[in-house]
């Protein structure tokens, strides 16, 4: 099963000093592939860390009750 991952940047310069922001991935692999990208794409000095939530972001529809 699949969770929620949360890929949170942390500001640590600038006008932005001190503000996080959250962008939301349905994997952990996802987050992990985006974690690079987005770190090299910001001009000011950050953090970039991904954490994973409890929350199933895939999961098997139950089944029809038969009538």
């Amino acid at each position: 099963m699949t969770y929620w991952t949360i890929l949170w940047i942390t500001a640590l310069s600038g006008p932005l000093d001190g503000v996080a922001m959250g962008i939301y991935y349905p994997s952990i692999e996802s987050c992990m592939e985006a974690h690079q990208v987005v770190s090299d794409s910001l001009p000011y000095d950050h953090t970039v860390a991904c954490e994973s939530t409890g929350i199933a972001s895939s999961s098997l529809r139950p089944r029809r009750r038969p009538a």
